[in-house]
């Protein structure tokens, strides 16, 4: 489907596939080197944005919505809360951009596609959001610690373990108040795994100690602590573009080469979830 709008949006095949393998598969590689803004088309970008947030989707829903078990879409916490996270960021977004862009609609195409492909990790680029607002720029920047849903094509920290997180900060609020109550982390409507919260804190205190390590290493390729520090998180979540000197219209090439295998291992890493690359690394592993 996404393969055949964009030929009607005027892609050539080649394009047209390519974009499209790039687009579910949350890839980023475009055929043109200023990406998907070289079409400076209406209709190719809300297509891709489209496409893009899809991606960002845990697939499984896809195969409740073809089996028409739509109970089990309507009470997905994590969808429900990525399409909050998209939704609001955009209204806001728009209305801090309308000056900027001068019309809504415009404000709305660019923001809209910067949004889905930052949260889903693809990296396409129509704009350059390094050249907005700093308010503006604060949200696009808060997306690099979201990520899509678990079970999708996206990268990132991912938005069900935001959500666990924020299930379990709330239950410890409320064990402040009633020190005696009882409190579990339901997810889809059903109580969660009581180990859940313990591997998700595991998780993310690796995810920032390998971002702070591969933000040093960046900075000893001569960058700013601030291009090291988006580009560690860039690299982590499989998101490709960063802030500063590695902006969407800047590459990775001026790198060193030992910056860029830490950064290879960083992205590696990331995809595979982190501990399975990591694991590799632990005494244990190899003693068995």
């Amino acid at each position: 489907m996404n393969f055949i709008l964009l030929l009607l949006c005027g892609m050539d095949v080649i394009d047209s596939l390519s974009h499209a393998f790039s687009t579910l598969g949350t890839g980023g590689f475009s055929t043109k080197n200023s990406s998907i803004a070289y079409y400076n088309s209406s209709a190719v970008d809300t297509v891709c944005t489209i496409f893009m947030l899809l991606a960002g989707v845990n697939f499984s829903l896809y195969f409740y919505l073809i089996s028409r078990k739509y109970e089990e879409i309507k009470k997905n916490s994590e969808l429900k809360l990525y399409l909050g996270i998209v939704t609001v960021v955009i209204a806001i977004l728009v209305l801090c951009l309308f000056g900027f862009y001068g019309s809504f609609g415009k404000s709305l195409r660019y923001v809209a596609f910067q949004v889905a492909s930052i949260v889903s990790t693809t990296g396409f680029m129509t704009s350059d959001y390094t050249l907005w607002p700093s308010y503006a720029q604060f949200f696009i920047f808060i997306l690099f610690f979201i990520g899509g849903c678990s079970g999708s094509t996206a990268g990132g920290f991912k938005v069900v373990r935001w959500l666990v997180l924020g299930k379990q900060a709330k239950n410890e609020m409320l064990r402040m108040l009633h020190p005696h109550g009882v409190f579990n982390i339901s997810l889809n409507g059903k109580a969660g795994r009581k180990d859940l919260v313990f591997n998700v804190s595991a998780f993310m205190f690796v995810y920032i100690i390998l971002a702070l390590i591969t933000t040093f290493i960046g900075t000893l390729s001569g960058i700013d602590i601030y291009t090291s520090f988006t580009a560690a998180f860039s690299m982590i979540g499989n998101i490709g573009p960063a802030f500063g000197e590695l902006g969407p219209t800047a590459n990775y090439g001026f790198l060193s080469d030992g910056v860029k295998i830490w950064y290879s291992f960083a992205m590696i890493a990331g995809r595979l979830e982190l501990y399975n690359m990591i694991i590799f690394f632990l005494v244990d592993y190899w003693r068995k």
